[in-house]
């Protein structure tokens, strides 16, 4: 095998490796949930007929397309929970590509991110996927290639705003949970059997099996495993950074 095809391979276990996080991020079936606004594919790079490019695919698509020349007009022009997907140059004239992803990642911002850039390396390529990019590709871009990896990202991240939704919806039910069924919560999402359960809250396993029934109904999952990951996740918090998320980053 030559280096070249090595490189190329380890760029392809990246991506499924990444795909195979993102599917695993993917909602369960849980209740009703909503995914609020339209969805807009953001590009950022200094050139403005490789903007034009990626606008005329959204188009196509039946996106909204907001194109941006640098980086920090970029960061001041996004809102809390962006949807769509970013579509981003490596090389900026005021930061690079990878910076807004790791500004990004510290927001806590999932925002699928796709690299179409004419400045791409190997390393460059492996760390951006290793930091969870979408898509690495080189310009010039197959439109074709664009538009699926365009599609596929903003369908990631509508899966993900679901997820979101579900779990803000439970955490609303958990913070309205009576201290007693709130131990019981938190007993079975550390895993703790029945038998340890009635023996912590001093009742027989019968009544823990029918508490832990109404306890799932009233949060409006339809299984335990859907108590787990996300009654779990609403327990803790996620998404908190962008809470602390400014326009002005240095």
């Amino acid at each position: 095998m030559t280096d070249g095809s090595k490189r190329d391979d380890d760029l392809d276990d990246l991506r499924v490796h990444n795909a195979r996080i993102s599917a695993q991020a993917a909602p369960r079936k849980v209740g009703d949930t909503t995914v609020r606004g339209p969805s807009t594919v953001f590009v950022v790079d200094d050139n403005a007929g490789d903007r034009g490019v990626v606008g005329a695919v959204a188009q196509q698509i039946g996106l909204r397309c907001a194109e941006y020349d640098a980086g920090q007009a970029l960061l001041d022009a996004l809102e809390p929970f962006p949807m769509g997907c970013l579509v981003s140059e490596v090389r900026l004239p005021d930061m690079s590509g990878l910076d807004i992803q790791q500004h990004l990642v510290q927001w806590g911002a999932t925002l699928p991110i796709l690299f179409v850039t004419g400045h791409g390396d190997t390393s460059t390529a492996v760390r951006a996927l290793q930091m969870g990019a979408f898509e690495f590709l080189e310009k010039p871009v197959n439109r074709r290639e664009l538009r699926q990896a365009i599609e596929e990202a903003v369908a990631l991240d509508l899966e993900l705003r679901r997820e979101w939704d579900v779990q803000q919806t439970l955490a609303e039910h958990v913070a309205c949970l009576a201290p007693d069924e709130l131990q019981l919560l938190e007993m079975l999402i550390d895993g703790k059997p029945d038998d340890a359960v009635a023996r912590a809250l001093q009742v027989d396993v019968r009544t823990v099996e029918r508490r832990r029934t109404l306890l799932i109904r009233r949060l409006g999952v339809e299984s335990v495993a859907d108590l787990f990951v996300f009654a779990g996740a609403a327990l803790g918090g996620r998404w908190r950074a962008w809470n602390d998320k400014t326009h002005h980053v240095v």
